[in-house]
């Protein structure tokens, strides 16, 4: 069973996937999350593949959607 920031992940994942793009304000809004829960998501989309590097002011990249298949 996953857990509730697995279950976090899943949604992030899936709003990536729907809006194209990614950033703090897009979790936040879509998610439901405090501002802090969703740069948590960012770093952990970051640390497995699904997203690049910060870059200023620039959009972050998304690198491998694959990589954010569903956790089991």
């Amino acid at each position: 069973m996953p857990t509730e920031t697995e279950a976090q992940y899943n949604k992030a994942v899936a709003v990536i996937r729907a809006a194209g793009s990614v950033s703090i304000p897009l979790l936040k809004r879509e998610l439901n999350v405090s501002w802090q829960e969703a740069a948590q998501l960012i770093d952990l989309l970051h640390y497995r593949g699904v997203i690049g590097d910060y870059d200023g002011l620039a959009p972050r990249k998304i690198l491998n959607i694959r990589a954010g298949t569903e956790i089991e």
